[in-house]
């Protein structure tokens, strides 16, 4: 009995040195019947070489054609079938894999099959120039290389959060993110902006040095249920070009330290956009939400057409919303034409870089009359 259990907890022992913070699959097959599962994710103990410990192992170099061959490529050339990256289940941030394939025998065709868990997003790319393949990854899906003996490595961007938002303003649908001319141009100020009315936020989330990569401060309202009577809490976070929002540090996820576990309904404010809410309610746990991802579909957020379409199966908070009253119209118009070329950091700049100009008035015409969708 004694026995058993020890060989019992040495098996458990070997089951938690393995496991991941994030496991996901990948599934590289041929038309010819040749498959291999490969494996990434997160980890805390993980770096960007070999980690036997999370069971990824160096593989021999690729075998002579035809045979079928799949792996990852590590930043040190070594090659593995596994490939997991520094970040714990709270990770927000992205990392980039490298993957090289080959038909077996027969084969023509390379297709490239995901299972992404919520919250979590990719990019497929050639390694040449980034163009001629460049396909967009989230939930179920896959993507057949039709000529893999010409585009035999593609580079797999994901992206890892817990919330996700686009800001129509600012993004861009060829590039699939926003931009960050605010950073560049030193405009953002180190406090949250949300002090003053209609937000009169008073909290004290500040940095001594912006992190890299942040689009703008954005304002988190958690409520536990539909009316805005319900507030429970607020918090001011940073948006990362990719959508991700992130607590001050520019990679963990917000946490809100004195919010009980349960299920809330989460409010995202930007200072010139209309503000969207989730049309369901997130579970909490120890203050932090389970991920849920505003950029994959209208019905993501509260309301009839809470947002706009972005293109590419994208969707984003919709720009104008000068003054933050929660509806477009002719005064948004009349505070863009009075801050008419100014430099800054101006509620009136809706496409976030840095001077208000025509380009802002148009914004605003183009979604004239539209209106929030939050009670």
């Amino acid at each position: 009995m004694n026995i058993t259990k020890l060989i019992l907890s040495v098996f458990l022992l070997q089951k938690t040195v393995i496991s991941q913070a994030v496991d996901l699959p990948l599934t590289i097959s041929d038309n010819a019947g040749h498959s291999k599962e490969l494996k990434y994710g997160t980890d805390p103990s993980a770096t960007d070489g070999i980690d036997n410990s999370l069971g990824e192992a160096t593989l021999p170099p690729l075998p002579p054609p035809p045979s079928f061959d799949a792996r990852f490529n590590l930043p040190n050339t070594e090659s593995t079938w596994k490939d997991y990256r520094a970040g714990g289940v709270n990770y927000c941030g992205v990392k980039i894999h490298e993957i090289q394939y080959q038909v077996g025998s027969v084969g023509t065709t390379i297709t490239i099959s995901w299972n992404m868990s919520e919250g979590i997003t990719g990019r497929l790319q050639d390694i040449i120039t980034g163009t001629f393949i460049d396909i967009q990854m989230s939930g179920i899906g896959s993507y057949t290389v039709n000529n893999p003996s010409a585009f035999n490595k593609l580079r797999m961007t994901v992206w890892y959060s817990n919330i996700k938002v686009f800001l129509e303003g600012c993004y861009s649908t060829a590039a699939g993110k926003m931009n960050i001319y605010l950073e560049n141009l030193g405009y953002i100020p180190l406090h949250q902006p949300y002090i003053i009315s209609p937000w009169n936020y008073n909290g004290s989330e500040s940095v001594t040095s912006l992190p890299a990569g942040i689009v703008d401060w954005i304002l988190l309202e958690i409520r536990s249920g539909i009316a805005a009577s319900t507030m429970v809490t607020r918090k001011a976070a940073f948006l990362s070009s990719e959508g991700m929002i992130v607590d001050l540090d520019g990679s963990s996820s917000v946490q809100f330290n004195s919010l009980g576990n349960g299920n809330y309904y989460i409010i995202i404010r930007h200072r010139n956009h209309l503000p969207v809410m989730s049309s369901s309610t997130i579970y909490f746990s120890q203050g932090r939400a389970q991920p849920y991802n505003f950029t994959i579909s209208q019905n993501k957020a509260y309301g009839n057409n809470p947002m706009t379409n972005l293109g590419n199966g994208k969707f984003g908070m919709i720009c104008g919303d000068t003054n933050g009253d929660g509806i477009i119209d002719a005064s948004d118009r009349s505070y863009s034409w009075n801050d008419r070329l100014k430099l800054g950091y101006k509620n009136c700049d809706i496409t976030l870089d840095g001077i208000v100009d025509a380009s802002d008035r148009s914004e605003i015409w183009n979604n004239r009359l539209l209106q929030t969708r939050v009670p």
